[in-house]
């Protein structure tokens, strides 16, 4: 069940669109932020396995495998790393859920202030604030959980977040149940309406720019996921985070073969036991992951659609949908078969690019004109 509460700031509004959509919203302050961020963390449950395992054995692993051949290590020493891996990922679990995760949503993700809306469709869910709006299809929600009253909706490999005080009680039940009692066909098929019309953003200028936008449609064919999946692969993204955690590798397998002291060895075999994590988080991202999750985002057949205002861009894939200001981009590059839009955190926050992440554009989608003009912007 999920636990409807009310929100530190001011009482949620309540706005009755056209075609039975319910849109709430409040502006949010540190208790909602904090509340957010933590099931954002919190709900990743595959990466506190991976980390847990990993970091946990990793140093012990790692040391018995360096000092195997000298006989070097005695079994208090592995229990030492053992406890040392336990100790190191509590407080590193601890640190992300209730400190630097918090800091991180705030400062870079959802700004105090912001106004945060929430729409209720009968075939969708929207969720936005400052200028980005990301919906999802109700039919294809597969896991619904409650984290600090805050609603975690996953669908499709993606993953939406909806303070409980600005979803009707009655509706985040249902949401819950409906995901236990729906069948793998139901899920599959697409939403026989479009999502609701964003929230107005922050940065929309005062004319209204709906009308003046270019609209594209087009339907993926049995090859678009593994092309989408390849684009994602070869992107300048995958590249720098490898990077980055091969240059952490090195330092800590430098600083292990120059230091003798067993209190600072534990320290870079945790550091080595993350980058290996990383690695073999990136490798099944790149190989496995992103495919099978575009093969159940775009599977042959489904529809696909995009709008290019003069400041927003908005991306429909199946069952789901974002829209965010153009303003956000800070690069656009194009990967075989898609373009590759890296998107900033909101421009009030204090350091916008430590929150970019990607959003895959199909090019089926992007006429030349357009596609010249994002380039020669954004490239």
């Amino acid at each position: 069940m999920a636990r409807h509460v009310e929100s530190g700031g001011s009482s949620p509004t309540i706005e009755h669109l056209p075609g039975d959509i319910v849109r709430m919203h409040t502006v949010a302050d540190r208790q909602l932020v904090h509340r957010m961020a933590f099931a954002a963390f919190a709900s990743t449950r595959w990466l506190w396995w991976s980390l847990g395992i990993v970091l946990i054995a990793g140093p012990a692993v790692i040391a018995w495998i360096g000092g195997a051949d000298a006989e070097q290590l005695s079994v208090g020493d592995l229990l030492f790393y053992l406890i040392f891996g336990v100790v190191f990922f509590i407080v590193f679990a601890a640190g992300v859920l209730y400190r630097s995760g918090p800091d991180y949503w705030r400062l870079y993700k959802l700004p105090i202030g912001n106004t945060i809306y929430v729409d209720v469709a009968p075939e969708w869910i929207g969720v936005g604030w400052s200028d980005r709006y990301t919906a999802l299809a109700r039919r294809h929600i597969e896991r619904v959980s409650v984290h600090k009253s805050v609603l975690v909706i996953v669908g499709c490999g993606y993953k939406i977040l909806a303070p409980c005080e600005l979803i009707p009680i009655d509706t985040a039940n249902l949401l819950q149940s409906e995901t236990k009692r729906r069948d793998s066909t139901d899920s599959t098929a697409p939403p026989r309406t479009a999502p609701p019309q964003r929230p107005p953003f922050s940065t929309d200028p005062p004319e209204a720019t709906e009308n003046q936008a270019i609209r594209t449609h087009a339907t993926a064919d049995h090859t678009l996921a593994n092309r989408l999946a390849v684009s994602v692969r070869q992107s300048s993204a995958i590249r720098k985070v490898a990077l980055l955690l091969l240059i952490l590798g090195v330092v800590g397998g430098i600083g292990l073969f120059l230091d003798d002291e067993r209190p600072l060895d534990s320290m870079f075999l945790a550091l080595l036991a993350t980058c290996a994590a990383g690695y073999g988080i990136i490798g099944y991202h790149m190989f496995l992951g992103a495919a099978a999750h575009l093969r159940r985002v775009v599977p042959e057949g489904t529809a696909l659609t995009a709008e290019f205002g003069s400041d927003w861009i908005g991306i429909r894939l199946g069952g789901y949908y974002e829209a965010f200001g153009a303003a956000r981009i800070i690069k656009m590059e194009r990967v075989d078969s898609a373009l590759i839009a890296t998107i900033q955190g909101p421009a009030d926050g204090v350091a916008p690019r430590r929150s970019a992440e990607g959003l895959v554009i199909p090019t089926e989608l992007t006429p030349t004109d357009v596609v010249e003009g994002l380039l020669q912007r954004y490239g």
